[in-house]
């Protein structure tokens, strides 16, 4: 108990984040100004408060632990009632006939501005979904996210270009997807030795460390391509 407890504290440290997670944070945090209020749309486990420092975070979701819990469609709360909301990796989740309303609910919500971060599906990305998605179930793991990925498909680079249009937003694209697939194959890998896990989770922290020191400056602000991982649309408010 005491051990596991451990485990928990050194996995929070960020550097030891995985990448995906380390990368999509610290790329937000830095477009988020010192004091700003922020709502953060799907993240009832937010961490962005470890790569910015805002005067406050409130989490809006479909479900608990969030702090505002709402039906998935309209959020309950006044027009401009955050300096600043985010989206990471929701918008993947919606619906896609939900889609252009879900991202019409964050900009009235904003006073400032609007960051919203999912994976981009190019051809290249979603047949990558779906070749490791197979590949998981022959092994026999279980990956929810990845299953509703491939059903209701990604976010494609047509939609995010109308929405930079219509709400002058501008697009940032980063990773790299011959890397993001050596990086899933890692931290989906177990075995059934306990010993050995533990072992590997702790290989697993140091990996993410040196890539996360390592790569970081790399993989973001990239040129649009069909191997690109995920994108960022930051629609600045006037």
């Amino acid at each position: 108990m005491i051990f596991n407890t451990i485990l928990k504290k050194f996995a929070e440290y960020t550097l030891f984040l995985p990448f995906d997670v380390f990368e999509r944070h610290k790329f937000i945090g830095s477009f988020v100004t010192d004091n700003a209020t922020i709502l953060d749309v799907g993240g009832s486990m937010s961490q962005l408060d470890k790569f910015s420092s805002p005067s406050k975070i409130v989490t809006a979701d479909i479900k608990p632990p969030a702090d505002i819990v709402y039906d998935g469609k309209q959020i309950p709360v006044d027009d401009g009632s955050y300096d600043i909301v985010t989206s990471i990796d929701v918008l993947e989740h919606v619906p896609p006939k939900f889609r252009k309303e879900f991202v019409k609910e964050l900009n009235r919500i904003a006073r400032k501005s609007v960051i919203i971060s999912a994976p981009l599906g190019t051809k290249t990305h979603s047949q990558y979904e779906k070749e490791e998605l197979e590949n998981a179930k022959k092994q026999n793991i279980d990956i929810p996210y990845l299953e509703e990925h491939v059903e209701l498909g990604l976010p494609t680079p047509e939609l995010i270009t109308s929405f930079a249009q219509k709400y002058g937003g501008t697009i940032f694209y980063s990773g790299n997807l011959s890397i993001n697939r050596k990086l899933f194959r890692i931290h989906t890998f177990e075995v059934k030795n306990p010993l050995f896990n533990l072992i590997l989770f702790f290989l697993k922290l140091i990996f993410n460390m040196c890539m996360n020191l390592g790569i970081y400056q790399y993989m973001t602000r990239r040129s649009f391509s069909e191997s690109i991982n995920r994108f960022y649309l930051v629609i600045e408010k006037k």
